[in-house]
């Protein structure tokens, strides 16, 4: 059987959330891999087409518009099998149905996506785990540059399209009228203050609470995994800081610090240049929604510039 040529809002909105009508894919998948199962357990959740198999693999199957999440997402987990202290998933199989949609099998991790476990924690916790995510990260970076997989965009490509386009997705996404007359000339500061030659590493961007599994030991909990290397490029070190930042440290100087202690930086250089380097990149980012992302309660009514606007994201001192 064929899978059918949705475009993206179809998919997202739709196809994607009925899997009565795409799990016949999955089961073709575990036939042509000679995977026995009993059980196929669909999720609603990510961007893609993805269900369990008997609570031991996952197959995540992408349409021809995602092609570029898997080419990234099967090239990174081979990249990273067996390099890394936490565990990844391990990559199965991978390759193309005659529809051209494209597919991945791996092994399901243990764990509960941070998300589900991050409100229940103490702040002593939360300290401990972006300090654990730091480290994670400072981990993957610090993987040998000369045999990183070819992703793209490419680092200078990707920066100057999103100098291109940044202002315009920040208006559509309705940011106050004091952020975008401001943005441009903010954007443009900060840009210089990034290295003009930059040593590449492995951006996964997954350090979020949707792709960090963490599980209970002694009545706290720790990052017991990462998930999703659907969107990994390589490029400036610095960029995969935004996410644990907007989505969990969120304002929160003693988290923020953990954080940032975590990957390496000593006091010192959590300074207010490193501060309006991030804010720049945070508007930058592909994938830039304050308000889907930033985690502090009405900052809309807490800032009327950019300048505090980053003060109140990185209040760093």
């Amino acid at each position: 059987m064929k899978l059918p040529d949705p475009d993206v809002n179809e998919f997202t909105h739709n196809f994607r959330l009925k899997p009565e009508a795409w799990l016949f894919a999955i089961t073709e998948t575990c036939l042509r891999h000679h995977l026995v199962f009993k059980e196929l357990s669909p999720f609603t959740s990510g961007s893609n087409l993805i269900a369990a198999v008997d609570n031991r693999y996952v197959i995540k199957i992408f349409p021809p518009f995602h092609r570029h999440q898997w080419d990234s997402e099967y090239k990174v987990l081979e990249f990273l099998q067996d390099k890394l202290s936490f565990p990844v998933p391990e990559l199965i199989a991978y390759g193309e149905r005659p529809d051209q949609w494209t597919y991945i099998v791996i092994t399901l991790l243990e764990g509960i996506t941070l998300d589900h476990t991050w409100n229940n924690c103490s702040k002593q916790n939360r300290s401990a785990l972006l300090h654990q995510v730091g480290e994670m990260m400072a981990e993957v970076h610090a993987l040998p540059s000369g045999n990183l997989p070819m992703l793209q965009p490419a680092w200078p490509n990707f920066l100057e399209q999103q100098l291109q386009t940044f202002q315009a997705r920040h208006t559509k996404q309705g940011m106050p009228d004091w952020f975008i007359e401001q943005c441009t000339d903010y954007v443009n500061e900060s840009v210089l203050l990034l290295p003009t030659a930059v040593k590449p590493v492995l951006l996964t961007g997954e350090y979020t609470p949707f792709n960090l599994l963490s599980s209970k030991t002694n009545h706290l909990q720790n990052i017991c995994g990462m998930i999703d290397f659907g969107d990994a490029m390589t490029g400036f070190n610095e960029y995969d800081l935004l996410g644990p930042l907007m989505f969990l440290a969120a304002g929160d100087e003693l988290l923020i610090h953990s954080l940032l202690k975590g990957y390496g930086y000593s006091t010192t250089q959590m300074d207010i240049t490193l501060r309006h380097r991030l804010v720049g990149l945070q508007i930058l980012h592909r994938y830039s929604d304050f308000d889907a992302q930033l985690k502090i309660t009405d900052w809309r009514s807490k800032a009327t510039s950019i300048k505090e606007l980053e003060e109140l994201i990185w209040p760093i001192t």
